[in-house]
Formats: C-alpha cells, sequence, structure tokens
C-alpha cells in the first residue's frame, strides 16, 4: 500500500507562505533588473554613459536570464531624463549636466548609496546644494560653473563623511574658508578660478581648521604671499596645486614649513631657476610640476636633489639639452619625466630632444594636475610597450 504524505492545516499554511515570498521577492527582483534596464536605455540615449559592475557569481542563472539581473550601475552621467536616476538604487557616483536645475536634485535622495556627485552646469544654485546635503552619504562633491556664494556652503555642515569638496569658477571670496574649515572629514579641496584674495587662507593655520586636509588645489586663484605662508603652516598638507597662481621666486621661501609635502604643482606660474633651492629644500616632495615655468631641467640636476623623486612634469621647452636630461637621470635615478605636449598626440620627431626615451612620457593635452598624479605610471607602461614594439 503507497504511503501518501499528510501535512497539517499549519504545515501547509507555512508552505505557501514561504511560497508566496520567494515569488514575491523573485518579482520584486525582476522589476528592480527591468527598471535598471531602462533607466540605463534611456541615460544613454539622451547622450549619457554609464560603468556597470559585473557579478561573476552564478554564471550559469546570468545565462538564463540574463546579464541585467546580476550587474549593478555604478556610475552614471546624466545629461537628461533625470528621474530615471530613482530606478538605479546601487547607483554610488552620478555626473549631472545638460539642464539639470535645483528642482532636480531632489531625484537624487532617494539613492541610499551615493558617495560621489559631480555637477557642471550653471543653473545650479544654493537650493540645489541644500537639496544635496540631504544625502548623507556623500563623501565627494564636485561643482563647476555654480551660482553660489558663501552662505549656501553652510548645508555642507551636515554631511559628516564629506572628504572631498570641488568647486570650480564660482562667485566666492575668502569667507568660503570659514565654513569648509569647520567639516570634520574634509581631506580634499579644490578651489579653482574663485575669486579669492587670500586674506581668508590665514584659519589654515589655525589647529581648530581643516584637520584632516591632506589635498589643495588653488589653481588660477587670486593668491597673495600672506596666504601661501598661511596654507605653509598647515603642515598636515601633502598635496598642493599652485597652478597659475601669481606667486614668484621670493615666495617660495615661505614653503619651507610644509614639511609634509609630497606633490607640488607650480605649472604656469613665474617661478624660474632663482627660486629651485626653495624647491629642493623640500625632502619630501614626490612628484614636482613645473611645465609651463621659466625653471629648466638643468637647475633640477645638480648636486642638489629630492631623494624621494618619482614624477618631474615639464614642457619640451625646459629641457634644455640632452645633458641636463641624463644628468637629471644620473641624480633621480627613479624618477619619471613626464613631458607635456601643448598639441594632441605624441610628437615622435620630438624623442631626440629627451635623450633617455624609455624613462620619458609625453603628456597630451594634460587638463589638470590631478590627471597627471593618476596617469604617468599608466602612460610610462604603454609606452615601454611601443618601444618593445619598435
Amino acid at each position: 500500500m503507497r504511503l501518501v504524505p499528510r501535512f497539517s492545516l499549519r504545515t501547509a499554511a507555512v508552505l505557501i507562505t514561504l511560497l508566496c515570498l520567494v515569488v514575491a521577492m523573485f518579482a520584486i527582483w525582476h522589476r528592480s533588473a527591468v527598471d535598471q534596464q531602462r533607466a540605463v536605455a534611456a541615460i544613454e540615449a539622451a547622450g549619457g554613459w554609464v560603468k556597470i559592475e559585473e557579478s561573476t557569481g552564478y554564471p550559469w542563472l546570468r545565462e538564463r536570464l540574463g546579464p541585467h539581473y546580476f550587474d549593478r550601475v555604478t556610475f552614471a552621467s546624466v545629461p537628461g531624463e533625470f528621474h530615471w536616476i530613482r530606478r538605479l538604487p546601487q547607483l554610488r557616483e552620478v555626473e549631472l549636466t545638460g539642464a539639470f536645475a535645483d528642482a532636480d536634485a531632489g531625484k537624487l535622495v532617494q539613492n541610499r548609496h551615493i558617495e560621489r556627485v559631480a555637477v557642471r552646469v550653471a543653473q545650479f544654485g544654493g537650493q540645489g546644494l541644500e537639496t544635496l546635503c540631504r544625502i548623507k552619504t556623500l563623501r565627494a562633491i564636485e561643482i563647476s560653473g555654480a551660482n553660489l556664494g558663501s552662505r549656501d556652503l553652510v548645508c555642507l555642515q551636515r554631511l559628516p563623511r564629506l572628504q572631498s569638496f570641488s568647486l570650480a569658477h564660482a562667485g566666492l571670496d575668502d569667507s568660503t574658508l570659514q565654513v569648509l574649515g569647520s567639516l570634520p572629514a574634509l581631506e580634499h579641496l579644490r578651489l579653482q578660478g574663485c575669486l579669492m584674495d587670500g586674506t581668508g587662507f590665514a584659519r589654515l593655520a589655525k589647529p581648530t581648521s581643516f584637520t584632516r586636509l591632506k589635498k589643495l588645489d588653488l589653481n588660477s586663484t587670486s593668491l597673495t604671499r600672506a596666504g601661501l605662508r598661511a596654507v605653509a603652516e598647515n603642515t598636515r598638507l601633502e598635496q598642493l596645486n599652485l597652478s597659475r597662481t601669481a606667486i614668484s621666486d621670493e615666495w617660495l621661501v615661505e614653503l619651507a614649513a610644509a614639511e609634509s609635502l609630497s606633490h607640488l604643482d607650480l605649472s604656469s606660474t613665474l617661478v624660474t631657476n632663482a627660486g629651485i633651492p626653495h624647491v629642493l629644500a623640500l625632502s619630501k616632495l614626490t612628484f614636482l610640476n613645473i611645465a609651463g615655468t621659466r625653471i629648466t631641467l638643468s637647475a633640477i640636476s645638480g648636486d642638489a636633489k629630492l631623494p624621494r623623486l618619482t614624477g618631474l612634469g615639464v614642457n619640451f621647452h625646459q629641457l634644455d639639452s640632452e645633458l641636463a636630461v641624463d644628468q637629471f637621470f644620473q641624480v633621480h635615478p627613479a624618477a619619471n619625466l613626464l613631458v607635456r605636449e601643448q598639441r594632441l598626440g605624441i610628437d615622435r620627431n620630438s624623442w631626440s630632444q629627451v635623450g633617455n626615451r624609455s624613462r620619458a612620457i609625453a603628456l597630451s593635452m594634460i587638463q589638470n594636475h590631478q590627471q597627471m598624479f593618476a596617469s604617468y605610471r599608466e602612460m610610462q607602461l604603454q609606452l615601454e610597450g611601443q618601444n618593445a614594439q619598435e
């Protein structure tokens, strides 16, 4: 006689409940995957693009159900159709361009994983920043060309995790630093092209201001010598960009207090060979950018040296002789010479000026010092590959 399994009503109810839960979870998963797929299609159709983090697990399920059920969109550059951002729940970084305005900022608040926001539109203002500050997970904010005032930045104090703040070409003065100096986690501050005369940088020297600041970008600001002195007194600074400022040879003596500096950008300034002794006194420098200055390679190839130097950024006209190039590598054997071209592409006819070809890298159309810091090792490997093929 065949035995028929018996279930109590309670057991049957539990099994049915579990089955319903599984079906409901799959339905939610399916809906989320479809929404993400539609959002990506809409963003790309509007001229944007995304980065997808592919899952390596469950390959047999990926084959049968499709990759969009498992892959996660972690970055999106969105020029329009901003409401689709809500359909990307795993988004960690977002770049907003096009017609993005203050009213659209609320469409980001529901995303609980966003850590970095870059806004590159002139229509963005204080109301939009106020809304963005409701995203408590933010670690980095980058804003270019926005209409902001110093009072608009007060809301940043509600972001305890904010580590990086970049503000380019905004009509802000030195009073901005009073707000930014109180941000407890701020490590990287970029104020490129802002309207500052330098008086506000005195706050940098106070022990209660910018307590974790390591990277400071003052590119194209109206920095004064007194301001540079105050900046240098922040002994925690490791990277400093003074490109396109009024800094001169006499000012460089103020950097003596910056004992922790490892990266220094003096590009496109009036500094000459006469100021180099002050730079060589910074013994912890690993990267120095002198492209577009009146400094020649010979000035850094003498008896004095930077013992930890791994990268030097120059233009071709600063390579005053092949002998200077050879001497540079003798004095700094671990360094890479980063040669920046003013035009697109690598001019192979110029390699004879470099002298030591295996140690020289041509950097084309470099837009900022962060790109140069990150790119020189990668571009060296590319050049070595080209040399091997030849």
